[in-house]
């Protein structure tokens, strides 16, 4: 039986990755040593699934059909770490306007989810995941540049489907590929 291993995404336009790119320079100016996500991965990560099968990809289909949100537009503004900046392990940019709203797709699948065997998550912060930090090489200046786009407003982005991803990793980084989207409503 295959198995594949997924998670469950909202695309982001191109015109935002791109200001995003910008700030990826900056932290990779920094002399921190983190792994960036490559442009075309970025997107904002709703729930990662793990390995499942693909009878499980087929529920996991139909439980995304239950959503009920419509099409909106969402503010990909500033940015943050997980878990905090003492300890720092993720980099990444956040919502503004349009947030609360994926944030209630993100409670609908996670309940979703849930009937089907998956773990509940704790919390939830809408957010696009930018690096992992390897080392705490050059901290300091991380987060001197990450608080200049504490701010920032890096573009709106439609979002107008959720999508299964795929992630097949390699020696150069993960590789995602679509293996179910479900459109919102108009």
């Amino acid at each position: 039986m295959e198995v594949v291993r997924a998670f469950l995404a909202l695309e982001v336009a191109e015109d935002v990755k791109e200001g995003i790119v910008e700030l990826e320079e900056e932290v990779k100016a920094s002399g921190a040593d983190v792994k960036l996500v490559e442009r075309e991965n970025l997107h904002v990560t709703m729930k990662f699934l793990g390995d499942v099968t693909m009878d499980a990809v087929e529920r996991v289909h139909e439980a995304m059909r239950t959503v009920k949100e419509v099409k909106f537009p969402l503010e990909v503004k500033g940015t943050g770490v997980f878990p905090n900046p003492r300890m720092v392990r993720v980099l990444w940019v956040g919502a503004g306007t349009g947030g609360e709203k994926v944030v209630s797709i993100f409670r609908q699948l996670d309940g979703e989810m849930a009937k089907m065997g998956f773990r509940r998550e704790r919390d939830f912060t809408p957010h696009i995941t930018i690096g992992r930090v390897r080392s705490p090489r050059n901290r300091e200046e991380l987060l001197r540049v990450l608080g200049e786009y504490r701010g920032t407003v890096f573009g709106t982005t439609p979002v107008e489907k959720i999508v299964l991803k795929k992630s097949t990793l390699t020696p150069s980084g993960p590789v995602y590929s679509n293996l179910r989207e479900v459109e919102l409503g108009g």
